[in-house]
């Protein structure tokens, strides 16, 4: 199996590819706001081994120690591998360490 990364999101150009990624999922029954993203409190990205973000999840926009978890997606190839779990759990640890409860 493939090793995949699991980091926060610190540039606006993986912001802007996390989005891409989200706007290009299979049941997209609610298109994305961007604004509302981009204003999240964290973004984790998983990487493939080559770099490219093959998914994101994050920590949405809000204040104080209760955080809401939104806007998993994994790419459909690399799908049914853990990556969701991986992500769900990193966002946790980020949450933490922002404070959030």
């Amino acid at each position: 199996m493939t090793d995949f990364q699991y980091v926060q999101s610190v540039t606006h150009e993986e912001l802007v590819l996390a989005a891409q990624l989200i706007d290009s999922r299979d049941d997209n029954a609610h298109p994305l706001n961007h604004s509302v993203f981009f204003d999240s409190r964290a973004v984790v990205l998983a990487k493939n081994a080559a770099g490219e973000i093959v998914g994101c999840a994050a920590i949405k926009a809000g204040e104080g120690p209760i955080g809401e978890l939104g806007y998993l997606v994994v790419s459909p190839q690399y799908r049914r591998l853990g990556i969701g779990r991986a992500l769900t759990l990193k966002r946790i640890d980020v949450a933490k360490s922002l404070g959030i409860t």
